[in-house]
């Protein structure tokens, strides 16, 4: 896991060493965030949180969760909704949607709070002393607006809901794979608020995702991965597999009964009901599934033979669908900074889901920290755009130290 003293170390000097400038320091020039820990925002501003809940009646908190103000999830059920926010986005036709749906991000920080987890979550914070973020640019147009238009947007700008200091935010996962054992660090989730570059708080998203590759360069993880999730590509829902232990019958278990059979797997006994049975339900999935084909697992798993393997499959229909609904972010973002798709992570190292998502890496022994510097700081690629981006791409130089 991330720790605080290692994103000090990242972030708090100018050189990484005496000869190479810290490319962390030159982008907080831009945005003046800090990258933090999830505990340390939440600590620090815990009775500013408690008070923007408290402005929150019973009948609203009751609508928004469908759960009452004293259980013990209200405060993840809010920051699981306002990081949500943080993955908004427009399309070219205006319309907003979400790139990580909250219930998603509800179920990372409940297994967040297990002392087992192999989540971090970093948030990149403005901790200055001002009261919104509203600039120039954003009053002139609030000046254009209703006078109820007005008032939300100035509450969209305003630090009185103390979640909205947080412009961006990653999520990461150490031993993301079930069946590749070499050091690697999995990007699960990056966003940055789409209302933060319109208020001049720039490169939010460069910050998040520089952090986490120097992170995994200097310490010495040898792939980082991430897939690029996208609304197209997904399995269909069927499942043949003949588990020794299903969703049901578990859940009619006791705790103390699910731990027994923790103890028998030699697995956590931490967390919850329900982690408890999702942990098993994993364990009976990936035993004995390492050395099978792709296609015998998809098939034994979710009954997809050679032809709805063409539809649904990694490189079927659904999953060019889906790359070339991300293309921007795909080319322009990930490539740029080095991660190149390899169809091994989805499916054969088993890193994420079975959804066809695109699943790029950065192979970490083959890139230079001087390479990786030059990168953000002179805006110049690692390498040459892959054949399907190279058509997408403008301008592209390559950096003369990669």
């Amino acid at each position: 896991m991330i720790i605080k003293r290692t994103i000090n170390l990242l972030t708090k000097s100018k050189k990484i060493n005496s000869e190479i400038i810290n490319p962390l320091h030159v982008l907080k020039k831009v945005n003046n965030l800090d990258i933090v820990l999830l505990d340390d925002f939440l600590d620090k501003y815990l009775t500013d949180i408690s008070n923007f809940i408290d402005r929150h009646t019973d009948t609203q908190i009751k609508g928004l969760f469908d759960i009452d103000r004293n259980d013990d999830d209200v405060i993840n059920k809010f920051l699981a909704r306002e990081l949500s926010l943080k993955c908004l986005y427009y399309d070219d036709e205006g319309n907003g949607d979400y790139n990580v749906a909250e219930d998603y991000i509800f179920d990372i920080l409940d297994d967040h709070d297990n002392s087992t987890t192999n989540y971090s979550i970093i948030l990149a914070v403005d901790s200055s002393l001002r009261e919104d973020f509203k600039t120039k640019k954003v009053k002139k147009y609030m000046s254009k607006k209703s006078s109820k238009q007005r008032k939300k947007i100035k509450e969209r700008y305003s630090y009185n809901n103390p979640f909205h200091r947080i412009h961006g935010f990653i999520i990461t996962q150490d031993k993301p794979c079930v069946c590749k054992t070499d050091k690697i660090l999995a990007l699960t989730v990056i966003c940055a608020s789409p209302f933060s570059s319109f208020a001049d708080i720039k490169a939010v998203g460069t910050y998040l995702i520089c952090f986490f590759i120097l992170y995994c360069k200097i310490f010495k993880y040898k792939y980082a991965i991430l897939e690029v999730a996208n609304d197209e590509a997904d399995m269909p829902e069927y499942n043949i597999n003949d588990d020794i232990y299903n969703q049901d019958s578990l859940e009619e278990k006791t705790v103390a009964q699910l731990k027994v059979i923790l103890n028998e797997l030699d697995l956590p006994v931490s967390g919850k009901k329900q982690i408890l049975i999702d942990r098993i339900l994993d364990s009976e999935e990936n035993n004995d599934n390492c050395n099978k084909s792709y296609e015998n697992r998809m098939l034994e798993e979710h009954d997809l033979n050679d032809n709805n393997l063409n539809n649904h499959g990694y490189g079927g229909i659904s999953y060019h669908k889906g790359r070339d609904r991300q293309r921007n972010l795909y080319c322009n973002f990930y490539e740029k900074y080095g991660f190149r798709e390899n169809s091994n992570i989805n499916k054969y190292w088993r890193c994420f889901s079975d959804d066809p998502y695109p699943s790029m890496v950065l192979k970490l022994n083959d890139i230079s920290l001087q390479c990786l510097v030059s990168n953000f700081l002179e805006r110049k690629w690692t390498s040459r755009p892959s054949d399907y981006c190279i058509k997408y791409t403008k301008n592209v130089k390559i950096s003369d130290k990669c």
